[in-house]
């Protein structure tokens, strides 16, 4: 099994809360950014609307996303 993809812990929790809200398809990485930003989390936003981190987010998406611990760097 793939390791999960390491992302901040702000980013997870922003991620985490639009998928709970169900407002998009979590395939939708824009919209998925819209929508954290919506819920009050700037960070995932910030974070998703960096064209460099698509790729991240797509292989997050499908082999799962996990928190960094604290000092670790993404």
């Amino acid at each position: 099994m793939e390791e999960k993809v390491k992302i901040p812990q702000k980013v997870y929790e922003g991620i985490v809360a639009v998928r709970a809200s169900g407002l998009t398809n979590m395939l939708d990485m824009g919209m998925v950014a819209h929508y954290a930003g919506e819920l009050e989390f700037p960070d995932a936003t910030s974070w998703l609307s960096d064209i460099n981190n698509k790729s991240r987010y797509s292989e997050g998406i499908f082999i799962g996303f996990e928190p960094e611990e604290d000092g670790e760097k993404e």
